[in-house]
């Protein structure tokens, strides 16, 4: 993962992580096309997709010869042990391969609730919340009222009145999850910048 800008986002209600998991089905509806059919889903390995196999027509990865690994999967990696499955023309079938437990369980295991979900989602809102907030830097008054926030839902307080001990839990949470520098750290939780470098370990920050 080097030189790869990961963040790593809490889902803190069941608003939040019912709608993160919705997001992403969501390219069907974004490219015009119905989330059942589309093809690049992995709606297709939900709810009632499953146990609808033609078990006649399918074939089994672990079977495959070395050249039909290499051909197929593009791997000569052993593959016995894989539950895998291939169409009649070559593609993994979704079932297969994905775990959709998690995601069926947060849905309550309702079809109907996951795609009134989906269908009711603002996309904006949430492409803004999973994926240009946390790359694009803020200004110090947009970062403070987030890192608010987030200080409210950890402590049930503000950042004025944070300990030295729940600021230093809460700044590497914060740098993880937003796109953030130790210079606005610093500014917004009152703090010198060698500290902040300190609790983040780094060095040679000032």
């Amino acid at each position: 993962m080097r030189r790869v800008d990961v963040k790593a986002l809490y889902l803190y209600n069941d608003w939040y992580t019912r709608n993160a998991l919705a997001y992403i089905p969501r390219n069907a509806l974004d490219n015009g096309c119905n989330v059942v059919d589309y093809q690049w889903s992995g709606f297709r390995a939900m709810f009632s997709c499953k146990n609808r196999l033609a078990e006649d027509r399918n074939r089994p990865v672990s079977g495959l010869t070395k050249n039909e690994k290499r051909c197929l999967m593009h791997t000569a990696d052993k593959l016995d042990d894989v539950p895998w499955m291939l169409d009649d023309n070559g593609y993994l079938i979704p079932e297969t391969v994905c775990d959709t437990e998690y995601l069926e369980q947060a849905f309550e295991h309702d079809q109907a609730y996951f795609l009134k979900t989906i269908g009711g989602q603002n996309s904006s809102e949430m492409k803004y919340k999973l994926i240009d907030s946390p790359r694009k830097m803020q200004p110090d008054g947009e970062f403070l009222k987030m890192a608010e926030e987030s200080v409210n839902r950890w402590f049930g307080c503000g950042i004025n009145t944070l300990s030295l001990e729940r600021k230093t839990r809460i700044i590497p949470y914060l740098n993880r999850t937003v796109k953030t520098s130790v210079p606005q750290l610093a500014r917004v939780f009152g703090l010198e910048r060698a500290k902040i470098s300190e609790i983040l370990g780094r060095k040679g920050h000032r």
